[in-house]
């Protein structure tokens, strides 16, 4: 259920930085770059979710998912140096690659360890965990634009982007020890 929020939050948080001032920084206005932003991460996720299973069946899940979970957190938190909208969707890009094993890979480690019974119950728990993350993405914006707005001479888009990355990996290394 971390995993989700946290994936959730990976997924929403360029939203939340562009209304909260990355589209002023960087000159984004009347440009399609949330739609590329989605596009890019979209079309690696599709490609990359059957082969990511795949290695799934050779890689143990106990380390495949939390190894990916820790890039994908890496490069959430590079999304913050970004100057321009073409970094950010080589980003999207490699996030979308490493996210396509969550939700795949998550389901088939539910589906190794419940049965049908139980499996209705825990599926139902997982997916509910996603809204939460949709919806936290944008109370933390809020919250990190309050406080951290100008901190270090950046702006608090960019704060979002580097908490995200270190929750994220945080998140994931605990992973490994669980």
């Amino acid at each position: 259920c971390i995993s989700i929020i946290m994936k959730k939050i990976d997924q929403t948080n360029y939203k939340a930085a562009y209304t909260a001032g990355m589209r002023d920084d960087l000159g984004l206005d009347g440009t399609n770059v949330l739609n590329w932003l989605d596009i890019y991460f979209t079309i690696a996720f599709a490609i990359f979710m059957v082969p990511s299973v795949l290695i799934m069946m050779r890689v143990r899940p106990s380390l495949w998912l939390p190894s990916l979970e820790v890039v994908w957190g890496v490069l959430t938190g590079l999304m913050a140096i970004a100057n321009t909208p073409k970094p950010m969707y080589v980003l999207r890009w490699l996030i979308g690659m490493c996210e396509a094993s969550a939700w795949p890979g998550t389901t088939v480690l539910l589906l190794s360890w419940y049965t049908p019974r139980e499996m209705a119950k825990r599926q139902a728990i997982y997916l509910s965990s996603s809204y939460i993350g949709s919806m936290f993405t944008f109370a933390m914006q809020s919250a990190i634009h309050e406080t951290l707005d100008g901190r270090s001479g950046l702006p608090g888009w960019r704060w979002l982007f580097i908490i995200n990355g270190i929750m994220t990996v945080m998140s994931a290394s605990i992973s490994f020890y669980t």
